[in-house]
């Protein structure tokens, strides 16, 4: 069986800028990615990169034909200001 490796990266600060594109660096087809978020599969997102703008264990689990299942996941935190009361 052949193995691959997926590494999002360290865990990630939402700041400036207060999003950030996470790529698992794998070819779909023939691979199938599923993404969740605090350990709930975020629907319709099934490609090899995802669009994060809110904080969470992000967590991406990776199959391909011949190949051992990998995965891995990434803490992101969000310190950005948060206006109140805007006007």
């Amino acid at each position: 069986v052949n193995t691959f490796n997926i590494e999002l990266g360290p865990n990630i600060e939402l700041c400036n800028p207060a999003s950030v594109t996470l790529a698992t660096g794998v070819a779909v087809p023939p691979a199938t990615i599923i993404w969740s978020r605090n350990g709930t599969p975020i629907s319709g997102q099934t490609g090899p990169n995802l669009f994060v703008n809110t904080a969470g264990t992000y967590r991406v689990d990776v199959t391909a034909p011949g190949c051992a299942p990998a995965n891995d996941q990434v803490v992101v935190t969000n310190k950005s200001v948060t206006p109140v009361n805007a006007t």
